[in-house]
């Protein structure tokens, strides 16, 4: 069969293709490495005048060779984007200091509950080829039998997310690092009572509000670019659908992010869900592409306390937790009077978590994490100056 004129070009056009890629590295590359005294790839990330544009052209030759690895995401079969999970971390000094601020809050009359997330691995590790590793799992189930040892009270999440490379892609956005909210609903249906038992409530309070008759789930298509794709491009990495979660029972509710100087009253959708009209339209000023953090609760900040008059939880709850955390708070909004919501990493200099449970005085304290928590190098806080994961201030 003779070959369309399409055919006939095709080898050529590719050819053209890389090397319009090769002179793009060379020409503003190697120069920008040299100004910002960093790698090529890193000076490219934080000059490059077109970085969007490079970003897609890089993924899409990656595509067009059949790469699976560009620029450390590695896209499995399927298209799941994974990365690696490399450093170990302090897990001895972190167990101590988890198991001191647990024993510190009995003192307060408080209790305390460590929650471990899951990676975005399955617990075999069986999506990752050689020598790519993730060391989420290990970490976690070093860390957990230590808390064990020390008699601190857990829940153990990833069994129930990600036991299969099925549950993984169940429960996980093709392109980012997070959980889908089809994982944090069923989790909510999980902590909801635990937290209940714990502040001597009956978890039978809370059955009418986790069940799935009571809220309504909807897939919003092709609205959201996850952090995986926005290191390697669309054209290697894709869009996600958003799997969003609203209440179909009657909510009243407030939240203030004093920090911010917001303030929000109303139904569950007017007061954590602001932002999702511009989620679902694609809007503008990047709302695809941080739809995660966008769709509940409108961002991610240091302080976040939400009222709940009518919740059948009558009791102060305190979080403190990373980014996994936001769709998470949303929903146990509706189940407690008062939550208040800490991301150590955002607090201002003179914020502690310490002196937040003496002003607050909460019922309980959870600790929500996801193992990449437990690596070296996210031990500080950039904007404080500080260590701040696990770092809860002077206990006294």
């Amino acid at each position: 069969m003779r070959k369309t004129g399409t055919a006939v070009w095709a080898p050529a056009l590719r050819t053209l293709f890389a090397l319009a890629f090769l002179a793009v590295i060379t020409l503003f590359g190697l120069p920008l490495a040299k100004t910002a005294r960093h790698t090529p790839v890193r000076a490219l990330a934080a000059k490059f005048p077109y970085k969007r544009g490079f970003v897609e052209l890089n993924g899409g030759a990656y595509r067009l060779f059949g790469r699976r690895f560009c620029n450390t995401v590695y896209r499995a079969p399927g298209g799941m984007l994974l990365s690696e999970l490399k450093g170990k971390g302090r897990l001895e000094t972190m167990a101590d200091a988890i198991a001191g601020f647990s024993k510190w809050l009995a003192g307060k009359k408080s209790s305390f509950l460590y929650v471990q997330t899951p990676s975005k691995i399955d617990m075999a590790s069986t999506l990752l080829p050689a020598p790519l590793v993730n060391c989420g799992n290990a970490c976690a189930d070093d860390l957990m039998a230590r808390l064990a040892e020390k008699g601190v009270q857990t829940v153990d999440l990833r069994a129930m997310l990600t036991a299969t490379p099925n549950d993984l892609a169940r429960f996980f956005y093709r392109t980012d690092h997070h959980w889908n909210n089809d994982a944090v609903f069923k989790v909510f249906g999980v902590l909801a009572p635990e937290i209940a038992r714990a502040v001597g409530a009956d978890p039978a309070a809370v059955a009418p509000y986790v069940a799935a008759s009571s809220w309504k789930r909807a897939v919003w298509p092709q609205c959201f670019i996850g952090t995986k794709a926005r290191r390697t491009g669309l054209l290697f990495g894709g869009k996600d659908d958003l799997i969003v979660y609203v209440p179909r029972f009657k909510t009243e509710m407030t939240m203030d992010i004093v920090s911010k100087g917001i303030r929000r009253s109303g139904s569950f959708r007017k007061t954590v869900m602001w932002h999702s009209g511009k989620i679902r339209t694609g809007g503008s000023d990047g709302f695809g592409r941080d739809a995660y953090s966008l769709l509940y609760i409108g961002g991610t900040y240091g302080v976040v306390r939400h009222r709940n008059r009518s919740a059948p939880l009558a009791r102060r709850v305190m979080i403190i937790g990373d980014s996994y955390v936001r769709p998470l708070e949303a929903m146990l909004s509706t189940v407690v009077s008062d939550l208040l919501v800490l991301d150590q990493r955002r607090f201002a200099r003179h914020e502690t978590v310490a002196r937040f449970v003496k002003s607050f005085k909460p019922h309980i304290v959870l600790q929500i994490c996801n193992p990449s928590a437990f690596s070296a190098d996210t031990m500080s806080g950039p904007k404080t100056g500080r260590s701040v994961l696990f770092d809860y201030g002077p206990l006294e």
